[in-house]
């Protein structure tokens, strides 16, 4: 049997290579078709390859590289390991979790800043303008205000 095995496992490896060949598909473009990396192509191709060590994902991989070549898995299947004694070695994954922030305006020292500072452009515009709030007459504001003229050019 080790002897079929080793025999199987160049013949694989050739004959995907042969075929990406035969297709005129650069590794480059194939990884590109089917999202992988060409690092995960180049494996498949080598020499080196065992099928029984393959992972779950990675003989779902191959059998998508040999599906875009046209290549035939059948006389393989007893090589990869059957269902039932294949397992992953399940990882924790860090999940990220991002400080979510409150909108700035919705923070109470910034509204409590932007009330202040619209009071102190009332206020400037107030004093600028020159309107005085002790006299009781409001014609008489109204009329200072409209009394305001534009400096001239020049001056």
């Amino acid at each position: 049997m080790t002897e079929t095995v080793e025999n199987i496992k160049p013949m694989l490896a050739e004959l995907l290579y042969e075929s990406r060949q035969a297709e005129g598909l650069s590794l480059e473009a194939a990884a590109e078709k089917l999202n992988l990396p060409v690092e995960q192509l180049t494996k498949f191709e080598s020499q080196s390859l065992v099928l029984s060590e393959l992972t779950t994902f990675e003989r779902g991989y191959l059998r998508n590289y040999a599906s875009l070549l046209n290549v035939d898995l059948d006389g393989y299947h007893g090589e990869f390991p059957d269902g039932k004694h294949v397992a992953t070695n399940l990882q924790p994954i860090q999940r990220f979790s991002y400080k979510s922030t409150k909108p700035i305006m919705s923070r109470g020292w910034v509204k409590w800043m932007f009330l202040i500072v619209i009071f102190a452009i009332i206020v400037w515009l107030v004093s600028t303008i020159g309107i005085d709030f002790t006299q009781p007459d409001s014609g008489k504001m109204i009329e200072q205000a409209t009394e305001m003229s534009l400096p001239t050019p020049g001056s």
